[in-house]
């Protein structure tokens, strides 16, 4: 941590006399564009857009302001939250985001709305992930504008299109200081860099959980390959101190996980796992690799030819044909090359990439899914979110190596690279995953306004007339509505639910509610319906 510390004090506040930046300028100018043509092009200038549509975006939003007002004291028992009534721990079916709840907390504390603070979350996300990134691949390849470049795609790449719709997947800056300190810890054999990435693979779990999933297997790949490149010898030989504190960091991790990990061990035992093949079909191809987003500046030619898989979209996970020309540049270079210092890197990406990928009907992911708790997970192409560190890291490699060659044109180089990259992973914003932020306010007002002479505590059910979209539309208005109002409603969203839900999840009316509670041998005496 002191380290990462000194490079961003080495970095981004060294003055000279005129009070200027004489280290790293084109930091700001890679965080400015990356600003410009990927959150603002998702938020607008205006910010009147947000990320995802009306279901995944807006319970994304439920959950930051949930945590907010467990925070601030406002609600005692943080896993009852006031939906999907009379169900208990209902915060346990999906992510909780307590890793990043003190960046949406900032803005909340000086009453910014609960939409636009879920905009600035998103600005502030995006801002952590390109410094974060620029720390890993600046520790390992050491030039700034190399790491700038690479960090552009980890945080900008037209593959992030078809994640938009998961805010549960943007924090991904604990990943990259991971990375950074297992290839520190690979170098030095030091326990502290391994304890620090422990630490920092705990604090991925707690910004996602999927993520923190995807993250295990990046973890250990990267310490069984690293073990095999010296470090088995290395133990080996150590004192026992040694190897009686490298054993016990696995326990230090399950300590710090545990707090998050019992109320989902509880609820696990309640919800079934997806069948390895329900979810085999969302294992990515490799043509899912170079199957792009719609609407981009230039790549529209293959954002159609893989619509028959199921789940298309969530399988457009084209990272740009830069970054794929830098990775073959980086694994070709390296392994050619006996003495890399980074060969080691290679190898983990190659082993993870085809951990996440079927060939036909044979996929490694096969051995992944024994593990416990992956049989959760369905959306598996969400690996994307880990690869794009690989992919961003064979960019920066690539742009080094050309600056080696022709040093005193390292600005032009970087600037050159860094409009092709734009240029590469662009998405015209008419095409982005994003809805308007007034959409979501006048259909939460609509219901607040039904509310405004309601006792808080209230229970209530919003059951529409008539259905113009999907049910969960209508169950995150109502959610929305009764988390701003301080009331209780039967309407629930989640990533999953209990059976006897899903009836009234897709239609929220009185025969779907009625059955519901039955389920629950609840009668209510005093129901709010609302039409």
């Amino acid at each position: 941590m002191m380290q990462a510390l000194n490079l961003l004090y080495n970095s981004f506040f060294t003055f000279n006399n005129k009070g200027r930046l004489t280290q790293h300028w084109p930091f700001f100018l890679g965080l400015g564009i990356s600003l410009c043509v990927f959150c603002f092009s998702v938020l607008g200038f205006n910010l009147h857009y947000y990320p995802g549509d009306l279901i995944d975006g807006r319970f994304n939003q439920y959950i930051l302001e949930h945590n907010f007002l467990w925070l601030t004291g406002n609600i005692d028992a943080y896993w009852n939250a006031p939906f999907m009534f009379p169900e208990k721990q209902v915060f346990a079916f999906s992510d909780n985001l307590l890793g990043t709840m003190p960046f949406y907390a900032l803005y909340r504390v000086f009453n910014v709305s609960p939409e636009t603070s879920f905009q600035l979350w998103f600005i502030t996300i995006h801002i952590l992930n390109f410094i974060c990134a620029y720390l890993c691949l600046y520790a390992i390849i050491k030039s700034s504008w190399a790491a700038i470049c690479g960090a552009i795609v980890f945080c900008g790449s037209i593959a992030l299109q078809s994640q938009m719709g998961h805010a549960q997947v943007f924090s991904r800056f604990p990943l990259a200081l991971m990375l950074w300190a297992l290839w520190s810890y690979h170098h030095t054999k030091s326990l502290k860099a391994l304890l620090m990435a422990l630490v920092f693979w705990v604090w991925q779990w707690y910004c996602g959980i999927y993520l923190g999933f995807l993250a295990l297997v990046l973890f250990g790949v990267t310490l069984l390959i690293s073990f095999i490149h010296g470090g088995f010898n290395t133990f080996k030989n150590n004192t026992l101190g040694y190897k009686l504190r490298f054993m016990a960091l696995p326990f230090i991790g399950l300590l710090l996980l545990l707090p998050l990990l019992i109320p989902y061990l509880n609820r696990a035992q309640q919800v079934s796992m997806h069948s390895y093949n329900f979810i085999f079909s969302h294992i990515p191809t490799v043509a899912s690799f170079f199957y792009s987003w719609n609407g981009s500046l230039l790549w529209d030619g293959i954002s159609t030819w893989q619509n028959d898989l199921p789940d298309f979209w969530d399988h457009m996970l084209f990272p740009g044909s830069i970054a794929w020309l830098g990775i073959l540049i980086w694994i070709c270079y390296t392994l050619a090359n006996p003495h890399s210092s980074n060969r080691f890197l290679v190898y983990v990406f190659i082993v993870l990439f085809f951990c996440f990928v079927r060939i036909g009907n044979v996929s490694l992911y096969t051995c992944i899914y024994h593990i416990p708790g992956f049989g959760s997970m369905k959306a598996i192409q969400r690996i994307i979110n880990v690869h794009l560190i690989f992919f961003a890291l064979g960019i920066a490699f690539s742009v080094n190596l050309l600056i080696q060659r022709i040093p005193k044109f390292k600005h032009l180089i970087g600037i050159l690279a860094l409009t092709v990259i734009v240029c590469d992973n662009y998405v015209y914003p008419d095409f982005i995953h994003r809805r308007k932020k007034s959409e979501s306010q006048k259909r939460v007002n609509y219901l607040k306004n039904k509310l405004k002479q309601v006792k808080p505590g209230t229970v209530f059910s919003y059951e529409p007339h008539e259905l113009k979209s999907s049910g969960a539309d209508y169950q995150l208005d109502a959610m929305l509505a009764a988390q701003q109002t301080g009331n209780i409603c039967i309407n629930g969203y989640s990533a999953t639910s209990p059976g006897a839900f899903s009836p009234y999840w897709a239609n929220p009316n009185e025969n779907n509610r009625m059955a519901w509670l039955r389920y629950n041998h609840i009668h209510l005496t005093q129901l709010l319906i609302i039409h």
